[in-house]
């Protein structure tokens, strides 16, 4: 015990890449990848989505409240219609991205958007905006069952998470819980299996599978996951969808039951990427239609320059990027 109180660790964070060479990795020589032709602006492959098929961001939102077209409460309720559609039965399998949501409190959140923008007192850009939260976050209200079938069973949090607290403060409309698996295939017995919906025979990856899943069949736009080794960026990537893993401690974790696991890897060789910021955006799709995904990666605290490089995709990709399948595309709120 002497030896151990007299010791010095080593505490730098685990953020600082280490340079390994490439054999390290069994990596001889780059690979091509099948499948990125859709970064070709000259290719016709690809045919564009239509307008009313597209999907739609947080702008779409709030613009569409300003100008009157449609309110938060409209989109609700048809918001709700597809979340029960895309977990039940008539979606054949169903989708399971969501595992817990409480139609009344979505209303009630919806009905106070809907004042304010006709009292033309919006809180900002995300008033009225749906958005999903992973099964890992404090949800005042909601039990917080982490993919498990005992935890906080009959036991709701009674409070927001930190992250919660500021999306509210914003007039986010919380929509619920998403699925979640303690893997990377979001196939949980305990809460379904989340199908990917671009083919059902397919997971969606994981851990944060229900996030990814909501967003990429156009549920919701924006949905919130965790991640420490991936859980954000795979099933991004396996959705087709843009997936941010912020730096590690740049939003507070209060809140999330699974903060400790990454707290007690941050000393730890094998996790020295856990901090650093990273993002996931489209690529491409591979012959059985499945979406590629690249992951970009950046220094401590500099997700600008990620979002910069997203943004770059997006224009690049335009319309060209594919919708899921058609009986699973839930996209056509406004």
């Amino acid at each position: 015990m002497d030896a151990l109180r007299n010791r010095s660790f080593k505490e730098d964070m685990t953020t600082v890449p280490l340079p390994l060479p490439k054999e390290v990795f069994g990596i001889e020589e780059p690979m091509k990848i099948d499948g990125l032709e859709i970064f070709d602006q000259k290719n016709k492959e690809y045919n564009p989505m239509p307008e009313n098929q597209k999907y739609l961001c947080a702008r779409d939102f709030t613009e569409a409240y300003l100008a009157k077209r449609i309110t938060p409460v409209q989109v609700c309720e048809k918001l709700i219609e597809n979340i029960n559609q895309s977990c039940s039965e008539a979606c054949d399998p169903p989708l399971y991205g969501m595992c817990q949501y409480h139609q009344n409190d979505i209303m009630a959140q919806a009905e106070a958007s809907t004042t304010r923008y006709s009292q033309n007192r919006s809180l900002g850009p995300l008033d009225g905006v749906p958005v999903a939260i992973k099964d890992e976050i404090d949800v005042l209200g909601y039990e917080t069952h982490v993919g498990t079938s005992f935890f906080n069973r009959g036991n709701p949090a009674s409070r927001d998470a930190f992250l919660i607290k500021k999306l509210k403060e914003q007039g986010a409309i919380i929509i619920g819980k998403t699925n979640m698996g303690f893997g990377v295939t979001t196939k949980n017995p305990n809460t379904h299996i989340t199908r990917n919906p671009y083919n059902s025979d397919h997971y969606c990856g994981g851990s944060s599978g229900g996030s990814a899943c909501v967003v990429s069949s156009g549920i919701c736009p924006i949905a919130i996951g965790c991640d420490a080794g991936g859980s954000i960026r795979i099933p991004s990537s396996f959705c087709g969808i843009y997936g941010l893993k912020p730096t590690y401690g740049r939003v507070s974790s209060t809140g999330d039951y699974l903060s400790c696991t990454y707290n007690g890897m941050m000393y730890t060789q094998l996790a020295n990427f856990i901090g650093i910021p990273a993002i996931t955006v489209p690529a491409g799709y591979n012959d059985k239609d499945l979406p590629i995904g690249l992951q970009f990666m950046a220094k401590w605290y500099d997700e600008a320059i990620l979002l910069r490089v997203a943004k770059a995709s997006e224009e690049i990709l335009g319309s060209r990027r594919r919708k899921p399948s058609e009986k699973y595309w839930f996209g056509d709120l406004l």
